[in-house]
């Protein structure tokens, strides 16, 4: 059995790896385009994909701006242990900051240590990562996969 111990591992399992462009809803490839190229940032040819390095660098830098992003924003949230923490970041990267932040009631009852009430919060989130989040909110434990 192996244990998702950190936020990196956390993201990356729910995510999961793939070197080419593809659609975050149905996980299909991007279907090519007849004429150009579908590119990112300074002609980075999307098309070409990213090495697994190239995509761990880009994953620390979108956890470090949420990271930051949450401080900015509830600067009690470093009071919670890792595990609550990489929940929160985890949330941010799936369904937004800004939907994750409206959801006043669970910030409140997550910061003050609420867990069983703050996972009875977001039952309602439409996620397939959110029963692991509630699992992980409510034990405060790095969850476990495979055999």
């Amino acid at each position: 059995m192996m244990t998702l111990d950190s936020v990196e591992a956390v993201v990356k399992f729910h995510n999961g790896f793939r070197s080419k462009p593809y659609n975050s809803e149905t996980k299909k490839k991007l279907a090519s385009r007849s004429v150009g190229k579908i590119c990112i940032g300074y002609g980075r040819d999307l098309g070409k994909g990213l090495t697994e390095e190239e995509a761990e660098y880009l994953l620390r830098h979108d956890i470090d701006k949420i990271f930051d992003e949450l401080q900015n924003a509830l600067p009690k949230w470093t009071r919670i242990d890792k595990v609550r923490q990489a929940v929160l970041i985890d949330m941010c990267d799936a369904i937004g900051i800004k939907r994750v932040l409206s959801k006043e009631e669970f910030i409140t009852l997550l910061v003050n240590g609420l867990w069983r009430d703050a996972a009875n919060e977001i039952a309602g989130i439409k996620s397939r990562r959110a029963d692991r989040w509630r699992h992980m909110i409510t034990t405060g434990e790095w969850p476990s996969i495979g055999a």
